[in-house]
């Protein structure tokens, strides 16, 4: 939902990033960002996007913070709080470095376009 679609209605809560283009680059950077959202001074994602939010606001940068919480207690006790990331992307499994997880965005291709890859790189 965007402020210039008839379904928009002000004070509609519009989940935003916490911050909509950083890089992190070790975690004293992750716990800055942790401590400013525990100030007040970034906000914390309270629900899981909808589609539009995921269409406006997921971007290469873009930091998402939120606690994980049991789905019946929630963040505001109202339930419906999420333990895991999704933005109806697909992504790899994690794998950890450091005291972070990492994922790569997985990208349909094309019939016959990783066989060409492959081939074009040289490995098969």
């Amino acid at each position: 939902m965007s402020l210039f679609t008839p379904d928009f209605k002000f004070g509609d809560p519009i989940e935003r990033p916490t911050h909509p283009c950083l890089q992190i680059r070790n975690s004293s950077d992750a716990a800055v960002i942790f401590e400013a959202v525990r100030l007040g001074k970034l906000p914390l994602i309270r629900r899981r996007l909808n589609a539009e939010e995921c269409k406006d606001f997921i971007k290469e940068g873009a930091v998402f913070v939120w606690e994980e919480y049991d789905f019946i207690q929630g963040v505001d006790g109202s339930g419906g709080s999420f333990q895991r990331w999704t933005d109806r992307m697909k992504w790899s499994q994690s794998r950890v470095e450091g005291p972070f997880l990492y994922y790569e965005e997985k990208i349909d291709l094309p019939p016959g376009a990783e066989k060409y890859m492959r081939a074009y790189i040289g490995l098969g």
